[in-house]
């Protein structure tokens, strides 16, 4: 992940993840062999689950120095709410009786949404220094 963040930069690091991450899980409801089965479940983890992580990195770069623990922790915080909310929606969802794939399709639409999100963010980070980053923000 760090590296797919260094080489495309974060914006396109992340979009590449993502999109690679929502593709991966609609295969994931979609295989019909078990090796398949294995290889979608590993793309999903590397490209949905090390997500958190990157965002990480984000994070501590969109935030002024003086504010910076104070965004970064309100971050994580949102992050946490939505781990908790996140297993009561899918209890939801199941409820609606759809396919496997259906299900599937559904849970990758916040991957294709987060591209979007990531897309509209004001500078793209690749090699710049904290303060260069922290000066393109303050324009």
């Amino acid at each position: 992940m760090g590296w797919m963040l260094d080489v495309f930069g974060r914006k396109g690091g992340l979009c590449l993840t993502y999109f690679i991450g929502g593709l991966s899980i609609v295969w994931f409801g979609s295989v019909s062999s078990e090796i398949f089965l294995y290889a979608a479940g590993f793309a999903t983890g590397i490209f949905v689950a090390s997500v958190p992580t990157a965002l990480h990195v984000v994070a501590s770069e969109i935030y002024p120095t003086h504010v910076r623990s104070t965004g970064a922790g309100w971050s994580y915080a949102v992050g946490r709410v939505g781990s908790i909310i996140g297993p009561i929606i899918g209890g939801a969802i199941q409820m609606l009786h759809l396919s496997t794939g259906q299900f599937f399709i559904l849970f990758s639409l916040p991957c294709f949404l987060c591209i979007l999100f990531v897309a509209l963010y004001p500078v793209g980070v690749k090699k710049d220094a904290l303060e260069t980053v922290t000066a393109k923000l303050l324009k």
